[in-house]
């Protein structure tokens, strides 16, 4: 959103783009300079998705389809793979009981973790559209300070794993070996 990004953007002007985002990440020259036009570019809106409901009967939603997130903590596809590893599990136990038992604690075991990490990436992506320099740098050494803080990774760690991993690769790993759930 950057206004010379947003004015690149508008009049698609490929060689503006290239030149706005390797100011920022000198990599991206290559990348973009690999580019022959500015159709080549996927510019898309991210939109937030919260849907109450994550399966209706044999339709179960995973993923952006169920929970699209800003981008700015890279969760999207953790989001999704997770989801799928729960939903893997919480199917398995269901044996004898109506799919959607196993359907209701796939949901009710994701949503509150999804949640806390849409809404930790929409605080995210509010902070990185600062306009200032100044409130810029007033951010960046918040940031900087609240990462000394003890616990703080630990605890941002956690909340973007959503579920624990060695938990959940066991997990997945016992039903790929047809072993049923402890």
């Amino acid at each position: 959103n950057a206004p010379p990004v947003a004015e690149a953007v508008v009049g698609r002007d490929l060689a503006a783009f290239t030149a706005q985002w390797a100011g920022a990440l000198p990599m991206a020259r290559q990348v973009l300079g690999r580019l022959t036009s500015f159709d080549q570019l996927l510019i898309n809106e991210v939109v937030r998705v919260d849907n109450e409901r994550w399966s209706d009967g044999r339709l179960v939603l995973v993923g952006d389809a169920a929970h699209a997130m800003a981008p700015t903590l890279g969760q999207g596809a953790n989001s999704a793979i997770v989801d799928a590893a729960v939903l893997a599990a919480e199917l398995a136990v269901t044996s004898g009981e109506p799919l959607s038992r196993g359907l209701a604690r796939y949901a009710a075991r994701r949503q509150a973790p999804v949640r806390r990490v849409q809404n930790q990436a929409d605080r995210l992506a509010k902070l990185s559209a600062l306009g200032t320099p100044a409130l810029r740098l007033t951010r960046d050494a918040a940031l900087r300070l609240a990462g000394r803080l003890p616990g703080t990774t630990a605890r941002l760690s956690r909340t973007a794993q959503q579920e624990n991993p060695a938990e959940l690769r066991d997990s997945v790993s016992r039903l790929v070996r047809g072993q049923p759930r402890p």
